[in-house]
This record gives C-alpha cells, sequence and structure tokens, in this order.
C-alpha cells in the first residue's frame, strides 16, 4: 500500500504532502492543477522515471518548478507498506544533474545509490517499471485506449502488455538468423567449388622434401664455418697479446722522456734555490711562533683601544646632544617670556566672570519668559475646552468676552515667543565669547607652567659645555692609543709575511729534492721493463695477416649460408601458403557442416517459439478471461451483458459481451452494441484483470481521467464502481479526473488541486 507523498519543486508543486488510504484514493482538479504529475511522482520515487520521460517527451531538469522562478533542484519522497514493513523512498535531483536517492526500512538506512535504489524496490514490490506502467498505471483518457486503436496496433500493444511480444521479436529474429546462416552455408560451399585440395597437398609434399635438402646443406656449412671461426679467435687472441706488448713498448718509450724531462728541471730548480738565503727550517719555525705571540697581544692591546674610542665617541655626542637639547630650550624660554609680558591674563579672568554672571541673568530671564508662555497656552487651552464658561471660577461668559480673552493671550504668547527668541541668540553669543576667553586663558596658564619648568635651563647650557670640553679631550686621548696599537700589529704583520714566505721557499725546495729522487726511481724501473720486451713490428704484421685470411674464408661461408637461409625461408613461405590453404578449406568445409546443422537447430527453435507464444496467450488470456468474469458481476449488475471476455484472433485482441438474444446467447465486439458507459466498465473490468493477473502481489491500479467520454448518467454508475465495488476488487485505486462529481465517492480519500495559471501559482491541494 501507498502510505504518503511528498513534492517539492515538482513541476506547478511548490511544497505538497499527501496522505493515501486503502480502497479509493481521488484527485480532482482542472486542467493543469498539478494532479497527474503527482502519479508521475510515485513512479518517478519507485522506478526513478515516469511515462513522459521514458517516452523521451520530457527530461528530468524539465521537471523541476520553473515558474514564476526557476528552482534548482526538487525532491519526491514516497512511504509504502510491503508486508507490515513501512519503507520510504526518496529522490532528489538537480539542474546540474546531480542526482541522489536513498531507501529506509522502518527508518533504518538500506540503500543509497540510484540504480541500487530501483533493484530494491523493484525486488520489494516484485514488479519493474515496464511491468507497472503497464498494468498498473493507465495513462491520462487511457482507460479505453486498446478499444481506440486499430487491429493491428491493438494485437502488438497487448502482447506488449502481456509481454507476448518477445516471444514474436524472438521469431522474427531467428527467421533473420536462419537466412543468414543459410546463405553464409551456400557462400562457403560455392567458394570451396574453385580449389583442388589433392594437388595442394602434392605441391606441399614436393617443397617439403627441397626444404629439408637445403636444411642438410645449411647445417654442413654451419660446421665448416664453425671450425674456422674456432681458429680465428685463436689467431686473433695471438694477435692481441702482440699488440697489448707493442702498445705498452711504445708507451712506456713515452714515459721515460717524459720523466728524463722532468728530473732535468727538477735538478736546475734545486740548483737555483740552493743559491738564494732563507736561512735554517727551525730556526725560520722558531722566529715564527714568538712572532705570533707578539701580534697576538698587539691584537689585542688594538681590539682594546678600539673599544675605548668607541666609548670616548658615545660619550661625546650624548653630551653635544644634551648642548643642543638646552641650547633649544632656553630659546623656548625666551620666546613664552615675550609671549606671557604681551598678555594679561588678570584682565581676561575678570572679564569671563563677568560674562558667567550675565549669562546667569539671561538664563533667568529666559526661564521666566518661557514659563509666561506656557502659562497663556495653558489659559488658551482651558477657554477653548470650558467654552462660554471661565476655567477657575466657573463664571459664565459671552463668546465676545472668550474671544478677547484668548486674543489678549495669543498676543502675551506671541511677545513671550520673540522675547525667549532674543533671550536664546544673547545667551548664545555670551556663550561663545566666554569660550573664546577660557580657552585664551587655559594657553596663559599653559605657558606659565612650561617656564616654571624652564627655570634652570642656563645652568644646563653652561654644565654641558663644561662636559663637552672634557670629552673632547678623552677621546681624543683614545683616538691615539689606538692609532698606536693599529701602527705595531701593521708591522708585525710584514714581519709574519716575510719569515711566511721564506718558510715556503724552504718547503718548495724540500718538495723538489723529494720529487727529484721519486723520479730518477721511476726511470730505473721503466728502464727495466722496457728491456724485458721483445716484441717487434714485424711480429705484429704477420699475425695481423694470419686474422685477416681467416675473416675471409669465414665470410665466404657466412654467404653461403646465408643464401640457403633465404632460400630455405622461400620455401617455408610456400610450405606456410600451402598449409593455409588446406586448413582454409578443411575450416570452410567444417563450418558448411556446423551452419547446415545451426539451420536445422534453428528451425527447431523457431517452431518451438510457434508454439510457446501460442500456450502462453491460451493461458494469459484464459487468466485474465476468469478474472474479468469474476469482477465482472461486481462492476456491471445488470442482465442484458451476463458475461464478458477478451477473444484473441489470429490478427486481433476484441473485447467482447454476452447477449441474450432470440432465446438464446452469444458473444458480440462492445465496440458494436454497448453504449460509451458500458464500453469503459468494459475496459475498467479488462485493466483490473490485467492489473490481479500480471501484478497479482500489488493490487494496485491508477487511472487518469477514466471517466472523459462518459455522460452524466453513466458517470453516476461510475460512482458506484468507485465507492463500494472497486475497493472489494483491488486494494488500493488512485483516480485523477476534473469531474467533481466524483466527490460523492463516500468511502474515498479525496484531494481538490487548485492552481492560479495566469499568474504561474503552484498547486494548492485541500483534502474533502
Amino acid at each position: 500500500m501507498i502510505n504518503s507523498i511528498e513534492l517539492k519543486n515538482w513541476k506547478t508543486h511548490k511544497a505538497t504532502q499527501l496522505d493515501f488510504s486503502k480502497g479509493t484514493n481521488i484527485l480532482i482538479g482542472q486542467m493543469g492543477a498539478g494532479k497527474s504529475s503527482v502519479m508521475d511522482a510515485i513512479s518517478f520515487a519507485l522506478f526513478g522515471k515516469f511515462p513522459a520521460i521514458q517516452q523521451r517527451r520530457v527530461n528530468v531538469g524539465g521537471v523541476i518548478t520553473s515558474r514564476p522562478d526557476q528552482e534548482k533542484d526538487a525532491l519526491v519522497r514516497l512511504t509504502f507498506t510491503v508486508d507490515d514493513d513501512i519503507y520510504t523512498v526518496e529522490r532528489t535531483f538537480g539542474l546540474d544533474g546531480d542526482a541522489k536517492a536513498k531507501l529506509e526500512k522502518n527508518g533504518t538506512y538500506v540503500q543509497s545509490q540510484p540504480q541500487r535504489v530501483t533493484e530494491e524496490v523493484s525486488r520489494l514490490l516484485k514488479v519493474d517499471y515496464d511491468l507497472f506502467s503497464k498494468a498498473v498505471y493507465a495513462e491520462q483518457n487511457g482507460l479505453d485506449y486498446f478499444l481506440a486503436i486499430g487491429a493491428g496496433d491493438r494485437k502488438r500493444q497487448i502482447d506488449r502488455l502481456l509481454g507476448l511480444d518477445r516471444f514474436a521479436a524472438a521469431q522474427e529474429n531467428a527467421t533473420s538468423v536462419i537466412n543468414k546462416v543459410r546463405d553464409m552455408a551456400e557462400e562457403g560451399e560455392r567458394l570451396v567449388a574453385g580449389f583442388d585440395a589433392e594437388k595442394l597437398r602434392r605441391q606441399l609434399d614436393a617443397a617439403t622434401k627441397e626444404k629439408d635438402a637445403a636444411m642438410k646443406e645449411r647445417d654442413e656449412l654451419s660446421a665448416r664455418a664453425k671450425k674456422l671461426k674456432s681458429e680465428e679467435k685463436a689467431k686473433e687472441e695471438k694477435l692481441g697479446r702482440l699488440k697489448v706488448e707493442q702498445t705498452r713498448k711504445v708507451t712506456l718509450n713515452l714515459e721515460l722522456e717524459g720523466l728524463k724531462s722532468r728530473r732535468a728541471l727538477l735538478v736546475k730548480e734545486i740548483s737555483e734555490m740552493q743559491g738564494k738565503e732563507v736561512g735554517d727550517r727551525a730556526d725560520v719555525e722558531r722566529s715564527l711562533k714568538e712572532l705570533g705571540k707578539r701580534l697576538e697581544v698587539a691584537r689585542n692591546s688594538e681590539r682594546t683601544a678600539a673599544l675605548a674610542e668607541r666609548k670616548t665617541q658615545e660619550s661625546l655626542s650624548k653630551v653635544r646632544a644634551n648642548l643642543e637639547s638646552a641650547k633649544q630650550k632656553v630659546d623656548d624660554k625666551k620666546k613664552l617670556e615675550k609671549r606671557l609680558s604681551d598678555a594679561d591674563l588678570r584682565g581676561l579672568e575678570s572679564t569671563l566672570s563677568r560674562s558667567n554672571v550675565e549669562i546667569r541673568q539671561m538664563e533667568k530671564e529666559l526661564a521666566s519668559a518661557v514659563s509666561s508662555k506656557e502659562e497663556s497656552e495653558k489659559w488658551v487651552r482651558e477657554l477653548r475646552k470650558h467654552a462660554g464658561r471661565c476655567p477657575v471660577c466657573e463664571r459664565e461668559l459671552n463668546d465676545e468676552v472668550i474671544s478677547s480673552l484668548i486674543a489678549s493671550k495669543e498676543a502675551l504668547i506671541k511677545k513671550a515667543d520673540e522675547s525667549v527668541g532674543e533671550l536664546r541668540d544673547k545667551i548664545d553669543r555670551r556663550r561663545a565669547d566666554a569660550e573664546r576667553i577660557n580657552k585664551d586663558i587655559n594657553e596663559l596658564r599653559i605657558v606659565k607652567d612650561k617656564l616654571d619648568e624652564l627655570a634652570d635651563v642656563e645652568k644646563a647650557v653652561d654644565t654641558n659645555s663644561k662636559q663637552l670640553v672634557s670629552a673632547s679631550s678623552e677621546h681624543e686621548r683614545a683616538k691615539r692609543e689606538r692609532d698606536s696599537a693599529a701602527e705595531l700589529v701593521a708591522t708585525l704583520n710584514k714581519e709574519l709575511s716575510e719569515l711566511g714566505s721564506k718558510m715556503q721557499m724552504i718547503e718548495k725546495r724540500e718538495s723538489y729534492v723529494k720529487q727529484e729522487g721519486e723520479v730518477r726511481t721511476s726511470i730505473d724501473s721503466k728502464s727495466v721493463q722496457l728491456s724485458a720486451i721483445k716484441v717487434d713490428d714485424k711480429d705484429v704484421d704477420s699475425a695481423q695477416k694470419e686474422v685477416t685470411d681467416s675473416k675471409s674464408s669465414v665470410s665466404r661461408l657466412d654467404a653461403e649460408i646465408d643464401a640457403k637461409g633465404r632460400y630455405i625461408n622461400d620455401k617455408e613461405s610456400q610450405l606456410a601458403e600451402k598449409r593455409a590453404d588446406i586448413e582454409k578449406l578443411d575450416r570452410i568445409h567444417a563450418d558448411i557442416a556446423m551452419k547446415k546443422d545451426a539451420v536445422d537447430n534453428l528451425v527447431k527453435f523457431k517452431n518451438a517459439l510457434e508454439e510457446a507464444q501460442a500456450q502462453m496467450r491460451a493461458r494469459l488470456i484464459g487468466a485474465i478471461n476468469d478474472v474479468m468474469q469474476d469482477v465482472w458481476p461486481e462492476l456491471y449488475p445488470y442482465g442484458d451483458y451476463p458475461g464478458i471476455m477478451l477473444d484473441a484472433t489470429a490478427d486481433d485482441y476484441v473485447l467482447k459481451v454476452k447477449t441474450k438474444r432470440n432465446g438464446g446467447t452469444g458473444w458480440e465486439s462492445v465496440e458494436t452494441i454497448a453504449s460509451g458507459g458500458e464500453r469503459s466498465i468494459g475496459c475498467l473490468a479488462m485493466r483490473v484483470a490485467f492489473a490481479l493477473v500480471l501484478v497479482p502481489n500489488l493490487r494496485w491500479l491508477i487511472l487518469d481521467e477514466p471517466t472523459h467520454n462518459i455522460d452524466r448518467e453513466g458517470l453516476g454508475k461510475f460512482v458506484g464502481v468507485f465507492n463500494e465495488i472497486l475497493p472489494r476488487i483491488i486494494d488500493q485505486v488512485f483516480i485523477i479526473t476534473h469531474d467533481e462529481l466524483l466527490k460523492q465517492v463516500s468511502s474515498a480519500k479525496i484531494y481538490m488541486f487548485n492552481r492560479n495559471k495566469e499568474e504561474s501559482g503552484a498547486t494548492v491541494v485541500q483534502e474533502v
């Protein structure tokens, strides 16, 4: 059972919540009010699609509310019950294509991927979208759809509804495959007719013998080449050894010449150095050590003197800054004294005192004038309030006296207004003058305070001047000490540099003596090695000729072997082509036999399909007719048509009713004898039978505008069907209609749909 549905931004539904009941649920409203979109939403919630989407009349983004404003996303939430468990399926989607889904069971998560949700819903309901859209959901005005279409179309549509179209499609496909396979077998027979298989096999044997003989000759040549290559390798190794000895001999001669030249240079350098007086190494090292100690002491003295010089410089700078600051304060003091002497502080204070007294006096006058005005205004209000009577003594007054009193008081009020204005102007001017005077007084007092602070600045100038002389003297002394220390460090550095040069000369002479000894030893060693080498150029040339002759013999044999190899490869290519032709013929013969067997099996399969389709049609139509016969007395409780059936002919399905004529009975098509209302009830019986036979576990039925072609009398009968009969047959029925007469279905859950289409308003739903 479907319990409820919630729609947000779904077509014309801004925010709609509907609760459904078991039995009949009716949605009533004018065209475009949003009724059918609720059923589309039920289908979408369950299966992620509805007929308009399936038939590509609209895409998912097209159902998002776009008027009066385009919304970004939409939501459909449906609850339904299966085996006492309550399931909630929710689907959301946006203009950006992002789609989400969620399925819950009794409030617990089950699945959240859209396709998985659809699969789980189909498993729970034991029905997929295709069957749901055929057997449960009749689109708008679709109740008598099967009577309105032609015979051929009706046959195809009902076969598709019953699932029998798959048999027909399979038969057509089987026929197409049979013809195609038969054509392929015949093409194979035509292809092999032009080949001589025995000739191909004889050619294959001859080419195989020729290839084997060539391979034997190539093997013999390869054995000879292998032996020659082994001899060639031994000769190359001998040549290599001779060349190594020859190269070593040349290298030793070059190295000896280089060593002798190097020794001559070293001897010359040593001889020249012995003529220079650089002293003894031990004396120079001792002098360097002593000079290093003296230099360290001098550098420390220089750093100390430099630090003392920086400190005296900082002290001198500070004294100079203090002296300049004191001189500046003396100048400031003179300017402040002149300003104070030019002003009359006592006179300003006296003037300010008088101004404050005058302001207070004027404020009293202003308060009195305001009070007088308010009193007069009060009198005028009282006189007007107590017309004809004095507000104080209650004495009777005539209109003339009252007018005179009011005029007198209003004159006083006007005069008081003028006086108040003048007094306020005077007070404002006096206050502004007082503020200026007070500002001048405050500034003069600040000047006096600053002069008090600068009373001793002349003494500070004298003190800092004396400190400057002392600091300058101290700085000059420290500077002289620093210069003296720096001069000593420079002298010692020069002496250190001269001793360093002597030490470098001593070390260089010792290094040359050592190198000359090493070079002399190397010359003796290499002379011994050179005398041991006995190889000459004649030996190398002889070995080189033997290797060259051997390589020529091997090259000739390799050329013969390559020629044999190419010949063998050509034969192998010919053999491969012959074998491929023979294998191809064998495959074609086998394929022809297989295709002929396949044709026989496909013919049997096609015949089996035809038999299965006929049996399935008979069983389904029989089941549908049994159900229709059971529900017909409930839906049509009259005696003129006691029975109904769906008759399956060779090329059509005909809905027939049982008739009574001339004392007997017969079957006639509802299209030829029944009224519009009777045909609609017959179609309803067929729809109910389809739903109960094809989806027996759901027992749901959705009917969109089922009464569109029924007159008022027939509509009255339908009210009874929807009110009492249909709920006894189908567990839950949904009816979408514009006909408000269906409000009379008292047992139904009824919703009224309204919408202001001129203003693109949202759907408004009210339960009746």
